[in-house]
Protein backbone atom coordinates (compact mmCIF):
# COMPACT_ATOMS: atom_id res chain seq x y z
CA UNK A 1 0.00 0.00 0.00
CA UNK A 2 1.42 3.28 -0.85
CA UNK A 3 0.21 7.14 0.98
CA UNK A 4 0.85 10.18 0.36
CA UNK A 5 1.29 12.95 2.19
CA UNK A 6 0.54 16.46 0.62
CA UNK A 7 2.09 19.26 2.07
CA UNK A 8 0.84 22.70 0.96
CA UNK A 9 3.62 25.73 2.16
CA UNK A 10 2.95 29.26 1.77
CA UNK A 11 5.87 31.73 0.75
CA UNK A 12 4.98 35.05 0.75
CA UNK A 13 8.69 35.91 0.24
CA UNK A 14 9.00 34.35 -2.96
CA UNK A 15 8.99 35.69 -6.39
CA UNK A 16 6.36 34.29 -8.95
CA UNK A 17 6.85 33.59 -12.56
CA UNK A 18 4.11 34.53 -15.26
CA UNK A 19 2.83 30.90 -15.25
CA UNK A 20 2.23 30.41 -11.38
CA UNK A 21 0.66 33.79 -11.50
CA UNK A 22 -1.73 33.08 -14.60
CA UNK A 23 -3.01 30.16 -12.52
CA UNK A 24 -3.85 31.44 -9.36
CA UNK A 25 -5.37 34.54 -11.02
CA UNK A 26 -7.67 32.35 -13.67
CA UNK A 27 -8.25 29.98 -10.68
CA UNK A 28 -9.66 32.93 -8.40
CA UNK A 29 -11.10 35.26 -11.28
CA UNK A 30 -12.77 32.64 -13.60
CA UNK A 31 -12.55 29.19 -11.76
CA UNK A 32 -10.67 26.64 -11.43
CA UNK A 33 -9.46 24.68 -14.49
CA UNK A 34 -9.90 21.32 -14.51
CA UNK A 35 -10.54 20.96 -18.70
CA UNK A 36 -7.10 20.17 -19.89
CA UNK A 37 -6.75 21.30 -23.58
CA UNK A 38 -4.52 19.96 -25.79
CA UNK A 39 -1.50 21.41 -25.06
CA UNK A 40 2.35 20.48 -23.98
CA UNK A 41 2.67 22.82 -21.02
CA UNK A 42 0.82 22.73 -17.62
CA UNK A 43 0.12 26.24 -18.20
CA UNK A 44 -1.30 26.79 -21.42
CA UNK A 45 -4.55 26.72 -20.23
CA UNK A 46 -4.42 29.39 -18.17
CA UNK A 47 -2.64 31.75 -20.90
CA UNK A 48 -5.14 30.73 -23.29
CA UNK A 49 -7.65 32.16 -20.60
CA UNK A 50 -6.07 35.15 -19.79
CA UNK A 51 -5.57 35.90 -23.82
CA UNK A 52 -9.41 35.19 -24.21
CA UNK A 53 -10.16 37.42 -21.59
CA UNK A 54 -7.89 40.88 -22.60
CA UNK A 55 -4.75 40.10 -21.21
CA UNK A 56 -2.13 40.39 -24.09
CA UNK A 57 0.07 37.49 -22.96
CA UNK A 58 2.51 38.25 -25.32
CA UNK A 59 4.04 41.04 -23.27
CA UNK A 60 5.39 38.33 -20.32
CA UNK A 61 7.90 35.54 -20.72
CA UNK A 62 6.81 32.56 -19.14
CA UNK A 63 9.28 31.65 -16.85
CA UNK A 64 10.58 34.83 -15.66
CA UNK A 65 9.78 36.41 -12.66
CA UNK A 66 7.31 39.10 -12.36
CA UNK A 67 8.12 42.73 -11.87
CA UNK A 68 5.49 44.78 -9.98
CA UNK A 69 4.91 46.51 -13.34
CA UNK A 70 3.72 43.73 -15.07
CA UNK A 71 1.82 42.00 -11.95
CA UNK A 72 -0.57 45.49 -12.53
CA UNK A 73 -0.40 45.04 -16.03
CA UNK A 74 -1.54 41.62 -15.95
CA UNK A 75 -4.33 42.64 -13.23
CA UNK A 76 -5.20 45.50 -15.32
CA UNK A 77 -5.95 43.53 -18.38
CA UNK A 78 -8.72 41.63 -16.42
CA UNK A 79 -10.20 45.34 -15.49
CA UNK A 80 -13.53 44.70 -17.70
CA UNK A 81 -14.03 40.99 -16.63
CA UNK A 82 -14.54 41.98 -12.99
CA UNK A 83 -16.82 43.68 -12.44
Amino acid sequence: MISFRILIVFHPNQNINFAEASKIIVNVLIGEQTELKTSKNWYDVYLEELSENGVKIENFEVSKNLTRGQMAELVYGLKDFVK
